[in-house]
């Protein structure tokens, strides 16, 4: 009985020969020559386009391209402006003032409702900052502009966060004249 080992052949048995693979080429050696070799003139070709073919020459021009995007331009600036006249005339008819269905009469208590609901809507739901706490007063015109904003809070970006929000609140007209609040809220 034999064993693998007495199987594997002795390894000066073995012999390789390299052969090339692929194309071969042969250099050839050039020598430098002073002579110039003379340009070939090329012939040049016809790339004239031709002028297109008007098929109906009683037709309107067309309008150019500028004035097309200015024009659209002008139509979606008067859909957002009349987009937001919609949201606050919704709005004033939402809390009844300026020409809404409701009561003229506001009390104290549902202003301050009022008031809260419409800053709570610029407050972002999530924020990266963590968990905190920012209280801003602040006083709200006759006419509803929100003016003296005064903040603080666990961070400082806490209470910016808060004070953005208040800024960017288009509160509705107080009952009796001016008003002054105060708003506390905790981010999670």
């Amino acid at each position: 009985m034999t064993t693998a080992i007495e199987k594997i052949a002795p390894l000066d048995s073995i012999s390789l020969d390299l052969m090339p693979e692929g194309d071969m080429f042969e250099s050839e050696q050039v020598e430098a020559t002073d002579e110039a070799v003379p340009l070939e003139e090329m012939e040049q070709p016809d790339l004239a386009i031709p002028l297109p073919q008007v098929m109906t020459p009683d037709a309107p021009p067309i309008p150019l391209k500028k004035e097309a995007e200015r024009k659209k331009r002008v139509v979606e600036h008067k859909q957002v402006a009349h987009a937001k006249e919609h949201r606050e005339a919704q709005e004033r008819h939402r809390i009844g003032v300026a020409g809404g269905r409701g009561s003229g009469a506001l009390s104290q208590a549902r202003y301050k409702t009022l008031l809260a609901a419409a800053i709570r809507r610029h407050v972002p739901s999530t924020s990266s900052l963590g968990e905190g706490s920012a209280m801003c007063s602040f006083h709200v015109s006759s006419g509803g502009g929100i003016t003296g904003i005064s903040c603080s809070g666990s961070s400082g970006a806490h209470a910016s966060l808060l004070h953005s929000a208040i800024a960017a609140t288009h509160a509705p007209p107080p009952p009796g004249g001016g008003f002054y609040a105060a708003q506390g809220v905790h981010f999670r």
